[in-house]
């Protein structure tokens, strides 16, 4: 019996291709969500072709919502990630303070 012969992402650090693509992939995704929720400053010093950029894109991926790309996988049963931002008011400062629109 011959094993489906898949693709290993030798040539790329794309979460995204390397999930679309059916490719091989070690699930590290428990990683992410520590690093999310209960790390505060976290500095990754590896050797090269160690997996650096592939972490911070699968970081990006689950941090800007992209669900489909997490099922069948740790992160998927872990609770969902909040991301909330704040913009301020394109008619005021950053403190409140009125500016005038341009041009008039």
């Amino acid at each position: 019996m011959m094993l489906e012969k898949a693709r290993f992402p030798t040539t790329t650090a794309s979460f995204r291709k390397i999930r679309q693509g059916g490719m091989y992939y070690v699930d590290k995704t428990e990683m992410v969500w520590q690093l999310a929720h209960e790390s505060q400053v976290v500095f990754l010093s590896r050797p090269r072709r160690f997996g650096k950029s592939m972490l911070l894109r699968t970081m990006a991926s689950y941090l800007g919502g992209e669900r489909e790309l997490f099922e069948g996988l740790r992160l998927d049963q872990a609770p969902r990630a909040a991301l909330r931002l704040q913009q301020a008011d394109h008619r005021r400062g950053g403190h409140g303070e009125h500016r005038p629109p341009r041009g008039g």
